[in-house]
């Protein structure tokens, strides 16, 4: 009963400590699932405001430089006051004046809609479908955006599914209508997938109901909603699903600022999936190491029985002691004479007889062992195993052999113990005992085991760590002489042709540098042993992509480099965003921006290589000023883009060529004296004064030239070349001048 007793205590025990636990690692497992959905929802918030900011740009730029002009807004103001027969009049003018932005800009960019409304919200034209117009066809939240004095709009409908921007137009400080241009809100999230790891984007109305949540999303009804009140509140939330999928969602706002809808984004991510198994295999732990507790209690119960039986027993063993004295004096030679510790019991478990090697191996004499039994020379734990072993022997009468490590003093040492009954006329009458040293065998398969198990640990981490670097990062190893040996999948993909397409192919052959740049490189790996820098390379569908790559050098049993490792980062959507800051938005030239830092570098190249020879160009159109005065700044204007492309084509692709300001030009030309720049600024004079431009029939410029040199700053260079060029506007115009 007793014993029924302490074994229900130990199991409610367990079933209130694993149930604790359980709650406490369930509390974390939440916690951190919840972080981890508001960090995928800031994630996805920051994914979509970036790529509304980047759209935002082009139909900023072309209102604010091609619709928002004088001609028009005056048309736009007649057409708010005057007749039904005027009105048409002026909608085919303003149609012949959008309709090329439209069809030339904004549609090949994915915008869908370029329309112009009046300011009583009527429809007056639309570039999508120039036959429909005339109705009241802005939604109410625009008209009341109408009377907003805000000078622009954005904003979600969900009426179109469509991000549309509202420009308005003003006339002496009175709005006369508005522009309204609109892309499919699909173009985003077509982009975004390329970025977020989603299943499902979706957009609901503010409207949606938990029902039809729940059609669209599998879930529970009181999930459904819960996130609906959630949205409906706070505007964005992350809501953990089943099957370690992730729902954030967060709000769309109209053009006036009101909710029109919540984007929706459900992900099957890995870290949630991760937290989750996580959580079971601790919750499982701890079961495991609670039912150890338990069994380590049962076990020391079943010690304490077996203590009492070992004792009921003393008085049938003394029966035989004397038995066993009869071979003492046989036994006391014998076992002198082997060498491994050895003993002799009784079947009671006393120790009979040892030898000086078990008397020394426990630090005391024979004659304190002898009458003694096991727990009075051994500690308890040991003394327990050779108690039961004995009464293991005893039941089967034959040989068993067992392992037991012992500690003595500061150090532990390793045993076989061989066991074995002692008969005598048929009658067990105690046990002999033989403890055989295998420390040092056991060392050595300890060390070997380590050794294998290390080895096979970093196996499979060398195997994971190459297969995540295969998958995610983009490096290429080349042989010496740059040929394509191997690569990531990542880099495969991205270059857009297969494995075997680029296996065995020159590196190079794939990259749209210059071949001065490629020799460059190899100069600095063959004289420094790296390089680092950013390279263009070619798609197999014919697009560019750019990496920031790093080029090291690898040996093989010698000093001597025999391969090339190249890794690299993805820059191509940052070097896209800075190519369109560079460009001059007239000429679709470089601007002054990236000529400076094309400048710079330049002296920078000499500085290093100071045998290079490089030239600055300066020329600037004569007499410009009599042309816009004379024909006005939009001939002007065609003039400079006329210009620009003649010279475009005549320079070389290492060349930089720039507006350096109004009328005024910049070259920069590498690997060229300055007889050479003479030679290249004499062809591009004779070019320009022989040509019939399209507005007017003649013009010449003035050209000044300098050479790079190694002393030079950007300031001192600048100035030599622009003394040229005045040196050649007052020595009569159309003519070279160069300074040294």
């Amino acid at each position: 009963m007793k014993r029924s007793r302490i074994l229900g205590g130990i199991i409610v025990l367990y079933c209130i400590l694993q149930g604790l636990i359980s709650t406490l690692l369930y509390d974390r497992f939440m916690q951190e699932s919840s972080s981890r959905a508001a960090t995928l929802t800031s994630q996805n918030v920051h994914v979509y405001q970036g790529l509304l900011d980047t759209f935002r740009r082009l139909p900023a730029t072309l209102f604010a430089t091609q619709i928002n002009y004088k001609e028009l807004i005056a048309k736009v103001t007649n057409a708010n006051i005057t007749s039904e027969k005027d009105k048409k009049h002026l909608r085919k003018l303003l149609f012949s004046t959008l309709r090329p932005i439209y069809e030339s800009i904004l549609k090949p960019e994915g915008f869908r809609q370029l329309q112009l409304h009046l300011q009583n919200g009527e429809r007056f034209l639309q570039l999508f479908d120039p036959l429909i117009y005339g109705d009241n066809a802005l939604p109410l939240s625009v008209l009341n955006f109408l009377d907003n004095p805000l000078a622009f709009g954005e904003g979600y409908q969900s009426e179109s599914g469509d991000y549309h921007y509202f420009f308005p137009l003003f006339n002496k400080d009175a709005r006369v209508g508005i522009v309204e241009m609109s892309v499919p809100f699909e173009t985003f999230n077509k982009l975004a997938k390329k970025t977020l790891d989603a299943k499902i984007i979706q957009i609901i109305p503010p409207s949606t109901s938990a029902q039809q949540l729940t059609n669209l999303i599998p879930q529970t009804s009181k999930q459904s909603q819960d996130i609906m009140k959630q949205l409906n509140s706070l505007g964005q939330g992350g809501f953990l699903l089943q099957d370690g999928q992730i729902l954030t969602a967060f709000s769309l706002l109209d053009a006036s600022g009101n909710r029109s809808g919540f984007l929706l984004t459900l992900t099957e991510d890995k870290v949630y999936k991760m937290l989750y198994r996580h959580f079971v295999q601790d919750t499982i732990m701890s079961a495991l190491v609670l039912v150890l507790a338990l069994i380590l209690g049962l076990i020391y119960l079943r010690y304490i029985n077996l203590e009492s039986l070992c004792k009921e027993q003393d008085g049938v063993a003394q029966s035989h002691t004397s038995a066993l004295e009869r071979h003492n004096t046989f036994l006391r030679s014998l076992f002198q004479t082997i060498p491994s510790p050895s003993f002799l019991k009784d079947t009671n478990g006393r120790f009979l007889k040892c030898n000086e090697s078990f008397a020394k191996l426990f630090g005391k004499s024979a004659d304190e062992i002898i009458g003694s039994s096991a727990k009075a020379i051994m500690d308890e734990d040991l003394a327990k195993e050779a108690n039961d072993a004995d009464t293991y022997v005893l039941r089967i009468q034959n040989p068993f052999s067992y392992e037991h490590r012992i500690r003595i003093g500061q150090s532990t040492r390793d045993f076989i113990i061989h066991k074995n009954v002692l008969k005598s006329d048929g009658q067990v009458i105690g046990i002999v005992g033989i403890m055989q040293d295998i420390t040092q065998r056991k060392e050595y398969q300890r060390r070997l085991e380590d050794a294998l198990a290390k080895n096979s640990e970093q196996q499979k981490q060398l195997a994971q760590d190459n297969e995540i670097i295969n998958q995610f990062a983009l490096f290429v190893k080349l042989d010496k002489k740059g040929t394509i040996i191997d690569l990531s999948q990542a880099m495969v993909d991205l270059s857009g042709y297969s494995r075997d397409e680029l296996i065995n192919r020159q590196w190079s052959s794939f990259c749209k540098e210059s071949p001065q740049t490629i020799k460059a490189i190899y100069r600095d790996i063959l004289t420094v042993g790296e390089w680092e820098g950013i390279l263009r390379f070619e798609r197999k569908d014919g697009n560019d992509y750019w990496l920031r790559s790093t080029l090291l050098t690898q040996t093989k049993n010698s000093a001597i480099s025999s391969e090339y490792i190249v890794f690299s980062t993805d820059i191509s959507n940052e070097i896209h965003i800075q190519t369109l800051s560079y460009i001059d938005e007239l000429t679709q030239i470089y601007n002054r921006k990236k000529f400076t830092a094309s400048l710079k570098s330049a002296i920078n190249i000499i500085k290093r290589y100071p045998k290079e020879e490089s030239a600055l160009i300066l020329f600037d159109i004569d007499d410009f000023k009599a042309v816009n005065d004379t024909h006005g700044h939009l001939v002007g204007d065609a003039i400079l883009q006329e210009l620009s492309k003649i010279i475009k084509v005549q320079l070389r692709e290492v060349d930089t060529f720039a507006r350096w300001g109004g009328e005024e030009f910049a070259i920069i030309a590498p690997k060229t004296d300055m007889q050479g720049a003479l030679k290249i600024t004499e062809k591009l004079r004779r070019i320009i004064s022989e040509h019939h431009f399209k507005k007017i029939e003649h013009l010449t410029c003035s050209f000044g030239i300098t050479e790079i040199k190694a002393i030079d700053d950007l300031d001192s260079l600048v100035s030599r070349a622009d003394k040229a060029l005045y040196s050649s506007k007052n020595r009569g115009k159309n003519r070279i001048e160069f300074l040294a």
